[in-house]
């Protein structure tokens, strides 16, 4: 059974997820906030395995909320709810300690495979958010590739940054897509430690 917290502002959306978990077989929702103060109020009492949340929050963002929650519950897997999925603000919430990404509009069935594949420690990525890690690293450390991540994950990123889908990274690599996906998870996990060694200024690169 995978236990979900939902923070969303927006009632009918809120409700209408919660309902949804609930119905679907080894899936609960096992709270739901419209904000995240109040999640974070019931940390670190309260666990669950995943948090999906709202990127635009009233009061603490969802940015924000991610480094509160972080500091609280440092291997809480969170996946932030966008409207858009190419935005800057998503790329800060994954730096910031988000595993994963989904938008507002993802057909229901999809939105399981991602909650389901975080639980499991594994991530989706885009070009767009590969091409931001990539100016990330490069700003903090022009040998990033060389002292951050091993040598298939260095070369999973830049591929992705060229824009090889990852069926096509499976293929080059010779290993199952969902192995691609563990990979994008353990190159967000690196992204999380040293973004909590930076200041935040030089995610603007």
């Amino acid at each position: 059974m995978i236990t979900v917290a939902i923070v969303e502002d927006n009632d009918t959306i809120r409700n209408g997820l919660k309902h949804f978990l609930n119905e679907t077989d080894n899936f609960k929702c096992v709270a739901d906030y419209s904000n995240c103060e109040n999640l974070i109020d019931s940390l670190p009492a309260f666990r669950t395995d995943i948090v999906l949340m709202d990127i635009n929050l009233p009061g603490i963002s969802g940015i924000e909320g991610i480094k509160e929650i972080k500091k609280i519950v440092p291997n809480q897997k969170i996946i932030i709810l966008t409207v858009h999925a190419e935005t800057e603000n998503i790329f800060e919430a994954l730096a910031a300690g988000a595993f994963g990404y989904l938008e507002k509009k993802t057909p229901p069935l999809q939105m399981l495979t991602v909650i389901e594949d975080v639980y499991n420690h594994k991530s989706k990525m885009n070009t767009y958010i590969a091409r931001k890690i990539n100016s990330f690293f490069t700003a903090y450390n022009k040998n990033w590739h060389k002292e951050e991540l091993n040598k298939n994950e260095f070369m999973i990123l830049k591929n992705l940054t060229e824009g090889h889908s990852p069926k096509a990274l499976a293929d080059q690599f010779n290993v199952p897509t969902e192995t691609i996906y563990e990979y994008f998870y353990q190159i967000y996990d690196k992204l999380h430690q040293q973004f909590e060694m930076m200041d935040q200024s030089i995610i603007r690169y």
